[in-house]
């Protein structure tokens, strides 16, 4: 079983976490006075920190959480604290954090995301959790980061599932390569993302910027498949694109021939194209792709038509998107309907949720979207 520790300042908070984790971890509450005796102790997967002094104080606890247990998980909760800016510019090296509200429901989700990799990491090593981890802090703070790995991870383990390959290695390689983006300039990364600018200067900068990690990677042997992995996620099964070499179909690594292929069908998406839309595009680039792996990604997504409903934090929600139930919030502390059943999401509707998503209290959890698969 999972080893979840739960370190609360306010003294609170820890037995209702108990209650929410103890049939799925094994939990252990500790005085925050204890923490400096507690190197010696068992290795938890994920530490919960409740937070309720100065910032400098808490960021001072968590760097010590991070030392003694570098393979943990840490989420922080301020149940005090509204937003970033009442941290007055202290950093804290949690790898999520939840302000006020801090619901049960979103700790919950929070938890959940990571559980799968979890596991993994138990039987495994830790190295996996901390990358997916990395993806996750970064993606709260880069919105095209996280509409990109909320769409392409699960269908690109999907993927990898359906054609007999390691479901979880393929994720750390597309995590790798999502975090490396991470770093382009912010005006880039956003047309990228966004599939706005697929320009061959653009593709062969992405390509340089990639290859700086490559070198890296290449002088361990630990990490050298990993580097071959991401040196031709931009090269096409016909053996066009980066990089400029005579590699092509099977020679291409399979990890790097799933990676394009997804990511190819979210630059389509996120460019305003229906999903039969961007089914009957990829098949008409059909030269660019693997067969196989096209005939089952079809499969996966299916292109005749289908309404889906699914959950999407704030910072996933885009123009266009049909709002699936009422959502309700505190503004002025009084509980409103901010968005009604059936509506169409406006840049404006969508922008002012994302700014002022942590000061409503239903509105810091997901939001129920409908779609429509296909045409």
């Amino acid at each position: 079983m999972l080893q979840m520790l739960v370190i609360d300042e306010t003294k609170k908070f820890h037995n209702a976490i108990e209650t929410l984790f103890r049939e799925e971890f094994s939990v252990q509450s500790i005085p925050v006075e204890d923490l400096e005796e507690m190197g010696c102790g068992g290795k938890p997967n994920i530490v919960i920190y409740v937070g309720n002094g100065p910032a400098p104080e808490i960021r001072k606890n968590m760097a010590l959480i991070r030392l003694t247990w570098p393979g943990a998980l840490t989420i922080l909760l301020l149940p005090s604290l509204e937003n970033e800016a009442r941290l007055r510019g202290v950093s804290i090296p949690a790898h999520t954090t939840i302000f006020s509200p801090c619901s049960k429901k979103r700790l919950k989700q929070v938890v959940d995301d990571f559980k799968e990799v979890l596991g993994h990491s138990a039987r495994v090593g830790k190295g996996k959790a901390i990358l997916h981890s990395l993806v996750e802090f970064t993606s709260n703070y880069i919105p095209c980061v996280y509409i990109c790995h909320e769409r392409v991870r699960p269908l690109l383990m999907a993927l990898a599932t359906n054609v007999g390959c390691d479901a979880e290695r393929i994720q750390e390689f597309f995590n790798a390569y999502l975090l490396i983006l991470s770093s382009l300039d912010g005006e880039k990364l956003s047309s990228v993302m966004s599939g706005c600018d697929t320009s061959a200067e653009t593709q062969k900068a992405i390509f340089e910027h990639v290859e700086r990690a490559v070198l890296l990677l290449e002088g361990d042997e630990r990490t050298s498949d990993l580097a071959h992995c991401l040196h031709y996620i931009q090269k096409r099964y016909d053996g066009s694109g980066y990089p400029k070499d005579d590699v092509r179909g099977d020679q291409i690594p399979p990890t790097a021939r799933m990676i394009r292929l997804v990511l190819d069908y979210h630059y389509l998406v996120q460019n305003g194209k229906s999903i039969g839309e961007t089914i009957f595009i990829l098949k008409q680039r059909a030269k660019f792709y693997d067969k196989r792996l096209l005939e089952e990604f079809k499969a996966i997504v299916g292109d005749t038509g289908e309404i889906v409903q699914r959950a999407i934090y704030p910072l996933g929600l885009a123009p266009g998107m049909v709002v699936a139930e009422d959502v309700y919030g505190e503004v002025d502390g009084r509980r409103r309907k901010l968005l009604s059943s059936g509506e169409i999401l406006t840049p404006k509707t969508v922008a002012f949720i994302q700014k002022h998503c942590d000061e409503f209290l239903d509105i810091t959890e997901p939001i129920q979207i409908r779609e429509t698969i296909g045409e």
